[in-house]
C-alpha cells in the first residue's frame, strides 16, 4: 500500500506514469473510493450548493466515458484500469491540497485578506495542474507526445466543465 501511495505521489509530480501502478480493477476501485471520499469532504468544506453526490457521479461518469472512448477507440483498452486508477489517485491528492484552502473560498473574509488571494491563486494552480496531470497520464496511456496529450486534456476539461454547468447551473 505504501508503494501504491508513493507511485501516486510520483505521478502527481510527473516522475512516473499510470503504467507504474499495479494492474487490476481492485486498485482502481480503491482509488475511486478515495476520490469519492476526498471529493465529498472538499465539497462540504467549500459549501457547494449543488448535490455533492450528483456532482461527483457526473464527474466520474464523464471521466470514465472519456477514457473508455479514447482508450478503446485507439486500441489501448488494456490500459484502462491503470489510467483511471491514476486519474482518481491524483484527483484524491489534488482534493487533499484543495481542502487546505477551501474554507477561505467558501466564506471569504470581508477585509480582503492575503489568505483569500493565496487561496484563489492556489485553486487556479490546481486547475492547471490537473490539466497537466491529465495530459501526463494520457501521454503514457496513449504513447503520444505531451503536446498532443495536452490538447486532448484541455478539450476534455472544457467538455467536463461545460457538462457540469449544463447539468448543475451555477445559479441554479
Amino acid at each position: 500500500m505504501r508503494d501504491w501511495f508513493q507511485t501516486g505521489w510520483h505521478i502527481l509530480v510527473f516522475r512516473q506514469g499510470p503504467q507504474d501502478l499495479p494492474p487490476g480493477h481492485g486498485w482502481m476501485l480503491i482509488a475511486l473510493l478515495a476520490y469519492l471520499l476526498s471529493g465529498a469532504v472538499l465539497s462540504l468544506l467549500r459549501d457547494v450548493s449543488h448535490p455533492i453526490a450528483g456532482l461527483l457521479l457526473l464527474d466520474i461518469a464523464i471521466t470514465t466515458g472519456f477514457f473508455i472512448l479514447v482508450l478503446y477507440g485507439l486500441g489501448r483498452s488494456a490500459r484502462l484500469p491503470q489510467s483511471l486508477q491514476a486519474v482518481w489517485l491524483c484527483g484524491t491528492g489534488l482534493n487533499l491540497v484543495g481542502m487546505i484552502f477551501a474554507p477561505a473560498l467558501a466564506e471569504p473574509p470581508a477585509d480582503g485578506s492575503l489568505w483569500l488571494d493565496i487561496a484563489v491563486v492556489v485553486s487556479l494552480s490546481l486547475v492547471f495542474w490537473s490539466i497537466a496531470l491529465l495530459a501526463h497520464i494520457l501521454r503514457h496511456s496513449l504513447e503520444w507526445p505531451f503536446h498532443r496529450a495536452l490538447a486532448l486534456a484541455v478539450l476534455y476539461s472544457v467538455f467536463n466543465i461545460m457538462s457540469t454547468f449544463y447539468v448543475f447551473p451555477p445559479n441554479g
